[in-house]
């Protein structure tokens, strides 16, 4: 009848992502649960104490019975019909006890059955509860089938108490009602004694009275003492039929005993069932507590997915960021390598000026050239202007970038270290190439020494206007005046190390040199005729 229930698997401890109170109520719960099982495994050990003092009653019942039977066949005598029709009354009267006593052990037998159905029951739902942590299969019909089952038990236990109780009502009805057939009889009895024994007292008189023959009176004294013998043996079947009585009273009560002890049976089954639907109440409530707890694991596991695929897309969204600065990084190395294209042109270019300023002193006819190498100059000034335009917007651009991007900003340090050396190296090439012009001009200025004095002073004016711009970035004062060339012209031209200083000198500096070394062609001393740089 004890089917176990399936063995319900315990999932992954969703635990930590539950929550501490779902876990503090559903031990509470299961804490509530065990302490129901053991008040109603102790109203199931109740009962059996009952059921085996009912056991021992019935027990002492039948050998009270067996007692009374071995008594009233060792006492009964054989030669009276009516003893013996009182006899197989009791007889039958014991059989029906025993009928009784046989369908209270069938009954006890099946209050056990049931008593251990529940206890099964009872231990099944508290293995399911212990093991169960996720939720029981809801295809599984086994719960539902184990409640109709015990209701339909409970259902047909009720009907089989009715049933005895009947049975039990109409056999005390029988049994009362031969009692008084049986008191009838007796009584019948007696008026049939008393009237003979009036009958013997008439006769005693009547021999007295006449002259009866010896025969008549010995005849009335045997029947005098056939009365007598005959009284004996009425005031005997009557003394055995009050004991018949009194037994019959003492079974009587202990069949109310045993009533007695049906209706407490019957109430404690009405309190097991009682039980058992509080039992079944707490492990509805139970499973509606773990369907809410599994409800939650499926909403946090929703939150999770949807916070992983956030993260995903912000580890895209950072892959896209790297790559666009790495993308950024390349148009940034592109750009100074123009930016060194470009330098290496205007080395170029400041070479073929150093030529033409040697063509200068023998060869006027080089003006012309000369404007135009001026024009180019211009040109490649703005191409390098525009370049530097470009490379402004490119560094406003990493800047918002850097901004934009602030997990990368080791990254960027590290690009503008490398920027700084970059700057540092074009800073010290751009020096280099101005001592270098600084030792060129010198040299020349050496030689246009031995030269007229005219062209000495446009030399000077020359040097001037080349020193213009390394003082006006170095003092912070504005510019100064370009010191009067002196006779012996010692100028010089001083370079930093600031990449302002070297592309001031690449600009208008270079222009105005090239300006002066024009005006050596203006003839005699006196205002230069060329148009002011």
């Amino acid at each position: 009848m004890c089917e176990v229930m399936p063995t319900i698997n315990e999932g992954d401890p969703l635990g930590p992502q539950h929550g501490a109170d779902a876990d503090a109520n559903f031990e509470q719960l299961m804490v509530n649960m065990l302490d129901e099982r053991e008040k109603l495994l102790e109203s199931l050990r109740e009962s059996q104490e009952t059921l085996v003092a009912t056991q021992g009653r019935l027990q002492d019942a039948l050998h009270e019975r067996d007692q009374l039977q071995r008594h009233l066949n060792s006492a009964l005598p054989q030669e009276f019909a009516t003893l013996t029709r009182e006899l197989s009354m009791c007889r039958e009267q014991l059989l029906e006890r025993e009928e009784e006593i046989s369908e209270l052990k069938a009954e006890r037998n099946n209050t056990r059955l049931l008593l251990e159905h529940l206890e099964c029951l009872v231990s099944r739902h508290e293995r399911s509860l212990r093991m169960t942590v996720v939720k029981r299969q809801a295809q599984s019909p086994s719960g539902v089938s184990s409640e109709v089952e015990v209701l339909k038990a409970l259902k047909s236990l009720f009907e089989h108490h009715k049933a005895l109780d009947e049975k039990v009502r109409e056999r005390l009805r029988a049994a009362l009602e031969r009692v008084t057939t049986l008191e009838e009889q007796l009584a019948g009895a007696h008026q049939q004694v008393s009237a003979l024994q009036q009958g013997a007292g008439g006769q005693d008189g009547a021999a007295e009275e006449g002259t009866a023959p010896l025969g008549l009176k010995r005849l009335w004294k045997d029947d005098a003492g056939r009365l007598q013998e005959l009284q004996e043996l009425l005031e005997k079947q009557n003394f055995e039929l009050s004991q018949a009585r009194e037994r019959l009273a003492t079974l009587t009560a202990a069949v109310l005993e045993l009533e007695e002890d049906l209706s407490t049976a019957r109430r404690d089954l009405i309190k097991s069932e009682e039980l058992s639907s509080k039992h079944q109440r707490d492990l509805r409530e139970a499973l509606a507590q773990k369907e809410d707890m599994e409800e939650r694991i499926t909403t946090l596991e929703k939150r999770y997915l949807a916070a992983q695929r956030e993260a995903t897309s912000i580890h895209d969204l950072n892959d896209k960021l790297e790559n666009e600065l790495a993308n950024k990084e390349s148009l940034h190395r592109q750009c100074e390598e123009k930016a060194r294209h470009l330098q290496e042109l205007l080395e170029l270019s400041e070479q073929k000026l150093q030529q033409t300023l040697r063509r200068a002193e023998t060869l006027p006819e080089v003006e012309v050239e000369l404007a135009q190498r001026i024009a180019a100059l211009t040109k490649a000034e703005e191409r390098h202007g525009n370049v530097e335009e470009l490379l402004r917007q490119l560094e406003g651009q990493l800047e918002e970038r850097d901004q934009e991007l602030a997990r990368v900003r080791q990254r960027e340090r590290m690009n503008e270290d490398h920027s700084k050396r970059l700057a540092d190296t074009v800073d010290r090439l751009l020096s280099e190439s101005n001592e270098r012009l600084q030792l060129h001009l010198k040299e020349r200025m050496a030689a246009l020494e031995e030269k007229p004095w005219s062209v000495s002073r446009g030399c000077g004016w020359a040097s001037g206007a080349i020193e213009v711009p390394s003082r006006q970035r170095g003092s912070p004062g504005g510019c100064e005046p370009p010191p009067s060339p002196g006779p012996g012209l010692g100028y010089t031209v001083t370079a930093t190390g600031d990449q302002d200083t070297a592309q001031g000198w690449g600009r208008p500096a270079k222009k105005r040199a090239l300006q002066a070394l024009l005006c050596l062609s203006c003839g005699p001393p006196g205002p230069c005729p060329c148009p002011a740089a």
